[in-house]
């Protein structure tokens, strides 16, 4: 693809906004950290279940959730 050329060029008829293209300019750095913010997402969970503040079926539900997200990072 070209390197000015948007994936969504093609799809609209109007120019992408400019909030729009600031929004999205991260993901692909965004993509390199999910692993880490998994992770931390994870340990949290995990503590707020240790003491109580969850309970375990919620902290199964987020644990799943999120093995669920990491499985579609590229």
């Amino acid at each position: 693809m070209e390197k000015d050329k948007k994936t969504w060029s093609g799809r609209f008829s109007e120019p992408v906004a400019l909030l729009v293209q600031r929004y999205t300019a991260s993901i692909g750095f965004d993509y390199r950290l999910a692993e880490y913010d998994i992770q931390g997402s994870l340990a949290h969970a995990r503590m707020l279940a240790a003491t109580g503040i969850i309970q375990p079926v919620d902290l199964a539900a987020i644990e799943q959730g999120l093995a669920q997200i990491r499985g579609r990072n590229p």
